[in-house]
């Protein structure tokens, strides 16, 4: 038997972030297009179409690699890097702390969600990261490509396992999650009087 699993759960929530990464793309293009149109810097003038350009490159290459046979993963973080810059050089601090933070959310919502079990406890990828003792744990188990983890104090979780991380070893798994468990260190509880 197999001493630890790994599996990576699915984000459902993805397309949502891609459409709202479209409009943050396509509404600073806008903004730095009509910076570039308004202000007499000839600088700030050459920052703003530049940025402006980029947004608009980026958005397009993602598209372009959304559509495309070969899909992969969307990554806008490197485009919200170059708008922070870009905000940067045209002195504009405040957009350029948003840009870095919807850089930064954009960058942790894209992650592999990676849940992994063994012996000692499970590591849950919540924000922050959450460690779980199987003495907190009633139940754990992969049904039908749903992982649900089932606490002593009657709270759940459950999420969707993705397919390619999810093999045919769902009743080792549930053996496994279930030793664990039995195995685990009960946790005492003394009542006072």
């Amino acid at each position: 038997m197999q001493e630890e699993y790994e599996f990576v759960l699915k984000t459902e929530k993805l397309p949502s972030y891609n459409r709202i990464s479209y409009i943050v793309f396509v509404l600073n293009a806008v903004s730095l297009f009509f910076i570039a149109i308004i202000t007499d810097n000839k600088q700030f003038q050459r920052y703003a179409l530049t940025g402006s350009i980029i947004c608009i490159v980026w958005t397009v290459l993602n598209l372009l690699r959304y559509y495309s046979i070969s899909y992969q993963k969307l990554r806008f973080t490197p485009g919200y890097l170059f708008i922070f810059f870009v905000w940067i050089m045209l002195h504009q601090y405040l957009a350029a702390a948003v840009i870095i933070l919807l850089a930064f959310l954009d960058y942790y919502s894209r992650r592999e969600l990676l849940v992994k079990f063994t012996k000692e406890r499970v590591e849950y990828p919540s924000f922050p990261a959450k460690i779980i003792e199987w003495q907190q744990l009633q139940n754990v188990v992969i049904k039908d490509g749903l992982l649900t983890i089932d606490f002593t104090n009657n709270k759940m979780l459950q999420a969707e396992v993705d397919e390619e991380t999810l093999t045919d070893e769902e009743t080792a798994f549930n053996l496994f999650t279930a030793q664990c468990i039995l195995a685990a260190p009960k946790q005492q509880n003394e009542l006072s009087e």
